[in-house]
């Protein structure tokens, strides 16, 4: 792991130094504290800010559920001196016509209401905008009306900063837009991915994105969607793993999943007009008979097996990859063809990320089950009547 050593006129120790985690030429993530960490980075070289810092809700609850992924308790007086320290450093690190965008909410402490700007307002920070974002929150407590809402504050330094709306949002903005990621994955209080997205779609000048509360990656992964520098700072080893494995395997997930739905889909339609033709034989790539695009397919999927492999495998921690496949009962023959073929051509690549396979019978209520479930998983594809999910496992790194 690498170390850089960096001297800033807000660092009280010339020897400090912070720790880079994970770089590559579209971003950095550094691992260890937010505030200590800000310090070090250079002033003025951030464009845009987006994040979310930890709420100070003690249990994060979800209908008596507790669902908090990090601890998140301090005195209120500490917490609020703290976050300006965090907004201070912001404000130091951005440039003259950078913004930040801080995602926040309305606290209820002991029956009294604690607004963000009780912080706000003590920072250099000019408070250009509130958005809010009717997120449809659990706390459904009726001795009030329901909480149902979270704050966006745009933040500047100056107050003739602008941007440009080109989604023609509105200052409030519905779950419909910006889907809540709600209490499930590794990362239980992550905001939805378009979020951020939106956001940079309003900079377009914008070249380093920041986010010192990077959580699982959302905002590194919009940045790379959108082919900017991000910059993340994260405390906890295990949502930098996680955030590592979101930016590095980008791309690679979907283009492998459906590469694998088109070959089943294939597969399945050439034995069903050729019942006769049920061998090995039916998919072999060299089979000449074959669709012209099955071979290329066959190598990209292998391809990208191994680069998904060894993106997992070189990144200590992270933890192994798994594609969960749920495909009809009725495709079980050119399934269980394609596959044998598949690990007869390249075993060490294919079989890790193949190793679940589930049939289902294609029933009203089994459809309405899958739905829901890939809902809840939030990664997946549903292509016509194959259902391919994709499972995170962070726990062992091992293949076998």
């Amino acid at each position: 792991m690498e170390t850089i050593q960096l001297k800033t006129s807000r660092s009280k120790d010339p020897k400090k130094t912070i720790e880079v985690i994970f770089e590559n030429k579209n971003g950095t993530l550094y691992y260890g504290d937010a505030l200590k960490t800000l310090q070090a980075l250079p002033d003025e070289s951030v464009d845009l800010i987006i994040t979310s810092p930890p709420y100070n809700i003690h249990n994060h609850h979800d209908n008596n559920r507790k669902t908090g992924c990090y601890k998140d308790s301090k005195p209120e007086g500490k917490y609020q001196l703290w976050q300006i320290a965090i907004l201070l450093e912001c404000f130091r690190v951005l440039k003259p016509n950078g913004s930040m965008f801080y995602n926040h909410k309305n606290r209820i402490t002991k029956g009294i209401q604690i607004s963000p700007y009780e912080w706000l307002l003590k920072t250099d920070f000019v408070i250009k905008q509130e958005i809010v974002w009717d997120n449809g929150g659990q706390n459904h407590a009726n001795i009030r009306l329901y909480p149902t809402s979270e704050r966006i504050y745009w933040l500047t330094k100056s107050p003739t900063t602008t941007l440009t709306n080109v989604h023609k949002l509105r200052d409030i903005v519905t779950r419909k837009r910006w889907k809540p990621r709600g209490t499930k994955g590794e990362h239980t209080r992550a905001f939805p991915e378009q979020f951020p997205l939106d956001i940079i779609d309003c900079f377009p000048n914008a070249k380093v994105i920041l986010d010192p509360f990077m959580g699982s990656g959302t905002t590194a992964v919009a940045a790379r969607k959108k082919d900017k520098q991000w910059i993340g700072i994260e405390k906890l080893k295990k949502f930098c793993n996680l955030t590592i494995t979101n930016v590095s395997t980008l791309g690679l997930f979907p283009r492998f999943l459906s590469t694998l739905a088109a070959l089943i889909q294939r597969s399945t339609n050439r034995i069903s007009n050729n019942p006769r033709s049920v061998s090995p034989k039916a998919i072999n790539p060299n089979n000449q008979a074959m669709d012209k695009k099955t071979p290329f397919q066959i190598e990209r999927l292998i391809d990208d097996a191994n680069k998904i492999r060894n993106v997992v495998t070189l990144n200590e921690n992270i933890g192994s990859v798994e594609v969960c496949i749920l495909v009809p009962l009725s495709f079980q023959p050119s399934v269980t063809i394609l596959l044998k073929n598949l690990r007869e051509k390249d075993p060490d690549r294919i079989y890790p990320l193949l190793k679940k396979i589930y049939f289902f019978k294609q029933e009203a209520t089994v459809i309405d089950q899958l739905i829901d479930l890939a809902s809840k998983l939030q990664l997946g594809i549903l292509d016509e009547n194959l259902y391919l999910f994709l499972t995170l496992q962070t726990i062992d790194p091992q293949w076998n």
